[in-house]
């Protein structure tokens, strides 16, 4: 390492010393005595070992945060194959099935404000567990179901644990992870959610057919906890091996600071985000990407069951894994390769954009290209026959979705990387509106029309189009200082003021009003009860004033008499 850097056992020349290496200050590089002196061996090996040090910690932070991201998959489809012996079993319809499958995002929706304000507040350290611990209860408990109410019930705990995941991931690279890294780190930490969806579909049918549906939801929720036993340790190891990358990720970001304080106190400036046409355009894109990607997710099983005829489980399951594949070639290649056409000199304002248009155009290609053979196969009815330009043209719609991960998911952290998480729940949310749209709507869609093209691919094309436009003509890609921004509050919060004090005030004197009503309705204490206990307080009342005017008199005594007062 020392050769092929040039440097030396004797030392450095002067000009290729960092300037800041001042009074053993900087980088590490300069001597103790002082700018200019030798260099060390002891010094180069120390600064290389730190490095490699910070990487690897860096590494396996990404690995866990991977594997969070993939335990979050596997128990999202685990539910879409699932459905399936579910359904057959009591006897739910397409619509109800929707209703199990779309109640996730209902706290996913819930928590996804909640999630990005303590991302940034606490850090995503902290949050991730919390979330990653909530979801997998929810798939545990799971098990014990078997209506479409208390199913839907769990669904929602697992949704209301997993909106948590991307903010806190992206809020820990944000913090870590350096912006000419930024998509590779990014591709490579998302690539689980592809991996967890292979995993998922190819176990749960397995599992599913040797104990039954019961026991799916058991071992995907158990291994959440082997991942949260894991990752404790893991960052108990940084902590007392790398402080400084410890301390930036428990760090609490001050307003008005250089994301290094640890204020207690922290306004986020919402009103300046909700403001923003970047943050704006931002959200309408998340609102597309995820109608299109839960969609997928929930449907493609019973997709390939309906319209291909492929009728055994296994089968629509394992179908259904080749688009999760291509997901991970695509991100795999889209991270490294914007990284690179960022280090050449491109601006982000052109990588980005670039990246989300293959994301999003690409694969609305290939949902009009199902749609057409669809049409023309088996005389036009959508059903069958057109299997062998289905199943790639499936692939190759979710693999070129994973392009997003170097557009939208890195969008965030180049707006403002203080502010990443925040900024990753509001448009997460509006992500999850879309996703618990376009799982609902297709169901409903099936039910209604019967056309399993028109419902599940049309309005994805539609999505994916004005989600592209938006990205590319709106949002903007360069650093916003959001703490200059106007953060005034917007007019409707005055026009609701009134409305909201009534409320308040109402609900003050109700409570008051139920307090006086239950006080009448409890039964009264006999009379003799209660002037007993009326003498008894004015005989305790009379003995403490006897007893403060005595000690008056005894110590007004002892101060007359300059001596001591006696004991009492």
């Amino acid at each position: 390492r020392r050769r092929g850097s040039g440097v030396g056992a004797a030392g450095l020349a002067p000009s290729a010393q960092s300037p800041s290496a001042e009074g053993g200050k900087g980088d590490g590089l300069g001597a103790p005595g002082g700018p200019g002196g030798p260099l060390s061996t002891d010094a180069v090996v120390a600064v290389v070992a730190a490095k490699e040090a910070r990487m690897g910690a860096q590494d396996r932070l990404l690995a866990a945060a991977c594997a969070a991201f993939m335990l979050s998959s596997m128990d999202k489809v685990c539910i879409s194959v699932a459905i399936i012996p579910l359904a057959s079993e009591f006897g739910w319809s397409a619509s109800a099935a929707g209703v199990v499958q779309s109640s996730f995002f209902l706290g996913y929706v819930l928590s996804q404000l909640p999630g990005g304000y303590f991302a940034s507040r606490l850090g995503g350290r902290r949050v991730l567990p919390v979330g990653l611990g909530t979801w997998s209860a929810g798939t545990a408990l799971a098990a014990l179901t078997g209506t479409v109410q208390a199913l839907g019930a769990t669904r929602a705990l697992v949704g209301l644990g997993q909106a948590v995941a991307p903010t806190s991931i992206v809020d820990m690279l944000a913090r870590v992870v350096p912006r000419e890294r930024r998509a590779s780190a990014v591709s490579l930490a998302f690539s689980g959610v592809h991996a967890g969806a292979i995993v998922g579909l190819l176990v749960s049918p397995a599992i599913i057919g040797a104990a039954g549906w019961r026991t799916l939801f058991l071992v995907f929720g158990g291994l959440g906890l082997v991942w949260s036993v894991l990752f404790e340790a893991l960052m108990r190891r940084i902590a007392s091996t790398d402080p400084e990358l410890n301390d930036k990720l428990t760090a609490t970001i001050a307003v008005g600071g250089d994301g290094n304080g640890t204020q207690p106190e922290m306004r986020i400036p919402y009103r300046a985000f909700l403001r923003h046409p970047a943050l704006q355009s931002l959200a309408f894109t998340h609102f597309a990407n995820n109608w299109f990607y839960y969609s997928m997710l929930a449907w493609m099983p019973s997709y390939f069951r309906e319209v291909l005829q492929i009728q055994d489980l296994d089968g629509a399951a394992h179908n259904a894994v080749l688009p999760a594949i291509a997901g991970i070639v695509c991100g795999l290649i889209a991270g490294p390769t914007a990284d690179r056409l960022m280090a050449s000199g491109l601006p982000a304002s052109t990588v980005r954009p670039l990246m989300q248009n293959i994301a999003m155009l690409g694969p609305a290609a290939c949902m009009a290209a199902i749609i057409w053979a669809q049409a023309h196969a088996a005389g036009g009815d959508g059903s069958g026959g057109a299997t062998s330009a289905v199943l790639p043209l499936m692939a190759g719609a979710d693999g070129l979705l994973a392009f997003s991960l170097a557009g939208l998911y890195c969008t965030h952290a180049d707006l403002s990387p203080k502010y990443a998480g925040a900024l990753l729940g509001l448009t997460n949310f509006a992500g999850a509106l879309g996703g618990t749209s376009g799982v609902f709507v297709t169901g409903l869609l099936v039910d209604q029309l019967g056309d399993w093209n028109l419902a599940f691919l049309g309005p994805s094309v539609l999505c994916l189009t004005l989600g592209a436009a938006a990205y590319t003509f709106v949002c903007k890609k360069e650093p916003v200082d959001f703490d200059t921004e106007d953060d005034s509050p917007f007019g409707v919060e005055a026009a609701l003021r009134a409305p909201l004090a009534w409320c308040r005030d109402t609900a003050k004197a109700g409570r008051t009003s139920v307090a006086r009503t239950l006080e009448r309705a409890m039964p009264r204490p006999p009379r003799s009860a209660v002037r007993a206990a009326r003498r008894s307080r004015l005989v305790s009342e009379s003995l403490a004033a006897v007893e403060l005017a005595a000690a008056v008199d005894v110590a007004a005594a002892a101060a007359a008499g300059g001596g001591q007062p006696p004991p009492p």
